[in-house]
C-alpha cells in the first residue's frame, strides 16, 4: 500500500487556484505563488517591489513576467518594431 502525502498549500496558492486572472499588484506571498518560488526567494532574487504608501510592498505582474522571461532567456519585444527578437 503506497502512502500518499499531501503537502499543505500556502494560503496564497489556495487563493490563486480560484482566481480567473492574477491581480496586477501582489503581496510577497501571492507574487511568490505566481512565480512558483518561495517568498524568501522572491525577496532575494526577484524584482524590487513597488512601495505603496509608507510601507506596503507589492510586486507588479508585468515585472514578475519580465523577470521570469529574463531567467528563461526570452527577449522582450523590440521597442522599435514591436516584434519579438530572435
Amino acid at each position: 500500500m503506497s502512502s500518499d502525502r499531501h503537502t499543505p498549500q500556502s494560503t496564497a496558492a489556495r487563493r490563486a487556484h480560484f482566481m480567473p486572472d492574477w491581480p496586477r499588484a501582489m503581496d510577497a506571498e501571492l507574487a511568490a505563488a505566481y512565480c512558483s518560488v518561495s517568498p524568501n526567494t522572491l525577496r532575494k532574487e526577484g524584482p524590487k517591489p513597488v512601495i505603496i504608501g509608507k510601507e506596503r510592498k507589492v510586486w507588479l505582474r508585468h515585472q514578475l513576467d519580465t523577470w521570469l522571461d529574463g531567467l528563461a532567456g526570452i527577449a522582450p519585444p523590440s521597442a522599435k518594431t514591436g516584434e519579438w527578437d530572435d
